[in-house]
């Protein structure tokens, strides 16, 4: 949540309440992005600025050399820390300590076994009932792919401490420990907590990595964080995923309204040109 180095760095996301005779649109005003090369393309950086995200950090390198007095490092070719490579059929996931560690598969004919209602991210809660009667499979996608989107919920901000969560939407059946043993939510490092009635999120208890969410009324349809997901083609793991781009999730609950409609206009860059 927070980072201290020539100065404290606060999550933005956690911020509930603003006291200030000045009233403002925006809780924060967006200068650039930081370590984007580690995504491989873009990640969620193509929705948050205008133009290459590469500029963009490097826009944020030169601000925070001015405040520390560091001169600028030019970001390397290629990530820190690789990307695991996936089989095609296999996607490995971990959070960055790698006490929790699992894999997803395409889906199968059992993906299409089970039930869910539909998610507030295609039909808006406070509009449309969340009924699905002709029991579509909306979270199965073409090409072998599971649908992701992004949500602006309180729970999902205040738990990630961003303002975003993104999250991709798989069949149980399709999610393994990594002996291949069907997913457990004690598997690890893995911690379980009750985030509103009939809802379950899990998250690395070492490092705080958000993993699952699930619930009673979907419990075999899981959302993934794609923070976890290690595609070696890059952070929104799109030869995995079909991303959502015609909302965010809860968008009209946002605490922080303008960052999240800024962010909403630009999700079609999620999508492969």
């Amino acid at each position: 949540m927070f980072e201290k180095s020539e100065g404290w760095k606060v999550q933005s996301g956690v911020v509930e309440r603003i006291h200030s005779e000045q009233v403002s649109d925006a809780l924060e005003e967006i200068f650039g992005n930081r370590h984007v090369h580690d995504t491989l393309d873009g990640g969620l950086s193509l929705c948050l600025t205008g133009g290459d995200p590469s500029e963009s950090e490097r826009r944020m390198q030169e601000i925070e050399a001015s405040v520390s007095g560091n001169r600028p490092q030019p970001a390397s070719a290629a990530p820190p820390t690789p990307s695991i490579k996936s089989a095609e059929d296999r996607l490995f996931a971990s959070c960055v300590c790698r006490g929790v560690k699992f894999f997803i598969t395409r889906p199968n004919e059992q993906s299409r076994q089970c039930s869910s209602p539909w998610p507030d991210l295609i039909v808006p809660y406070h509009a449309h009932s969340s009924g699905n009667p002709r029991d579509e499979k909306w979270w199965i996608r073409e090409k072998g792919k599971w649908l992701a989107g992004t949500c602006a919920c309180r729970s999902c901000r205040l738990g990630l401490g961003s303002p975003i969560q993104a999250w991709a939407f798989v069949s149980r059946s399709n999610i393994f420990n990594p002996d291949g043993s069907n997913l457990s939510y004690d598997t690890g490092t893995l911690q379980s907590f009750e985030s509103s009635s009939g809802v379950r999120r899990e998250f690395c208890r070492d490092c705080g990595a958000t993993i699952f969410w699930h619930s009673e009324e979907r419990p075999d349809v899981v959302d993934v964080s794609v923070g976890v997901l290690r595609a070696s083609e890059g952070a929104l793991a799109r030869a995995w995923l079909d991303w959502w781009t015609e909302r965010v999730s809860f968008a009209e609950k946002a605490f922080d309204r303008s960052f999240v409609s800024h962010f909403e206009s630009r999700l079609p860059r999620l999508k492969l040109s």
